[in-house]
Parts: structure tokens; sequence; C-alpha cells
């Protein structure tokens, strides 16, 4: 197995020593920039950017109360949510309510096609 490069990160960038994090995660230029994310609130976009991190590279991932309830109220969480979703950015993947789980939620496509409203 081939050995994976690390970069490390600058030090104005983390509090870790030696630069290495454990956890970090991608997003282009394009999706950054993309009118499905500059017109998110504040919070709609702090959880696109948790829900990066529990996803871990996976399209599809969990959010369970215990990661959100730090950042969000519950219903501060569900509003953020639906605006990922109105958005094109999430979808919701499993409705696990009954099931008393966590919600499985997936990554779209469909935000590349998003216009915000006049």
């Amino acid at each position: 197995m081939a050995k994976r490069k690390v970069t490390p990160f600058g030090q104005w960038e983390t509090t870790i020593a030696s630069g290495n994090e454990a956890m970090y995660f991608r997003m282009g230029k394009t999706q950054f920039t993309h009118p499905a994310c500059t017109s998110l609130n504040h919070a709609a976009f702090r959880l696109l950017m948790l829900a990066k991190f529990e996803a871990k590279g996976q399209r599809e991932f969990a959010l369970p109360y215990s990661v959100y309830k730090g950042f969000f109220s519950k219903g501060g969480f569900q509003k953020a949510v639906k605006e990922l979703c109105d958005n094109g950015i999430i979808e919701v993947a499993e409705h696990n309510k009954n099931r008393r789980i966590p919600n499985i939620y997936r990554f779209s496509e469909a935000w590349k096609t998003f216009r915000p409203p006049p």
C-alpha cells in the first residue's frame, strides 16, 4: 500500500504543533462560490461545514443530536437542514424518527442547478 503524503496545516490554521490535523474536509471553489452556498444564512453554512466533517468524505452521513447540540438548538438545526435541502446541497436519505436513531443525509448534486429566488 502506498503511503499517503501528508501536507501539514500552517500554524495560523491549527493548534496542533506538527500541523497534522486528524480531520479536515474538502470544498471546491465552484461549490463555495455557487449561489446555492453564497445564499445560505450563517447557521446553514455552519451546518454544511459540520456535515462535511461528519461525512468524512462519504456521500451519506448521520448527524446525531450529540454532534450538533453544541452548535444549534433542535429548532435551529431543523431550519438549517431545510435550507440546505431547499438549496439542493443535501437531501434526507432516511427518515428515522420512529426508529429513534439519527436521520441519514446524503450530499446532492441538485445545488448545481439551484437559482435563488429574485
